[in-house]
């Protein structure tokens, strides 16, 4: 079992406004890592999405989307060239 942010050292954010009512999403990607999308809409709060890796649970990237904007779920989407 796996669980973010657990014990990792994060961002505030993480621990104390990520909250998802009903809209998310979390995918394993190829690599290891964790997508994850963090959505909120009409709470107030900005929603995530972002890629984390399973290991240490560094953030390695991520999408900050005003309060207010919601995003249901999120794909990585590969190139092919």
């Amino acid at each position: 079992m796996w669980e973010f942010p657990g014990t990792f050292t994060v961002d505030s954010w993480y621990k104390n406004s990520w909250y998802q009512p009903f809209w998310g999403d979390a995918d394993r990607l190829a690599n290891g890592n964790v997508m994850v999308t963090a959505g909120n809409r009409g709470t107030g709060t900005e929603s995530r999405v972002f890629e984390v890796t399973k290991a240490d649970g560094k953030v390695v990237w991520e999408l900050h989307l005003g309060p207010d904007i919601g995003v249901y779920r999120a794909d990585r989407i590969t190139r092919h060239w």
